[in-house]
């Protein structure tokens, strides 16, 4: 059985619909890099994708409901059909290792700042 496959854009690519983000994963040693990034970070952030089977803003949206008092996440779109890519995101249940791990990556890599766990 194989993931999904769609065009890109208007080019002849035909890609999956899982992706994941992975732009610190190449370091920080370019130009637009953020700083050192540790590799086993990295794979780490990867595993959890895989072992969600879905897009990235997926479950980041996800997580953005996962918190307390949160009862919707706004994401912005271009296209009806960039939604497809998100309209699962409210169905996924992050277990509290995931939400860890995820708050656990956000302070190791400053990621962000405030708080990083929703529970």
């Amino acid at each position: 059985m194989g993931l999904p496959r769609r065009q890109l854009g208007s080019s002849d690519l035909s890609i999956t619909t899982v992706g994941f983000g992975a732009w610190a994963a190449g370091g920080g040693d370019w130009s637009f890099g953020w700083g050192p990034q540790d590799d086993a970070d990295s794979i780490a952030a990867m595993r959890r994708a895989l072992r969600h089977g879905t897009t990235v803003s997926s479950v980041a949206i996800g997580w953005t409901l996962a918190w307390s008092g949160v009862t919707g996440a706004i994401v912005g779109a271009r296209t009806a059909k960039q939604v497809d890519g998100w309209i699962g995101g409210a169905d996924i249940q992050l277990t509290a290792k995931d939400l860890e791990e995820i708050s656990s990556l956000i302070g190791s890599t400053e990621a962000g700042k405030g708080p990083s766990d929703p529970r």
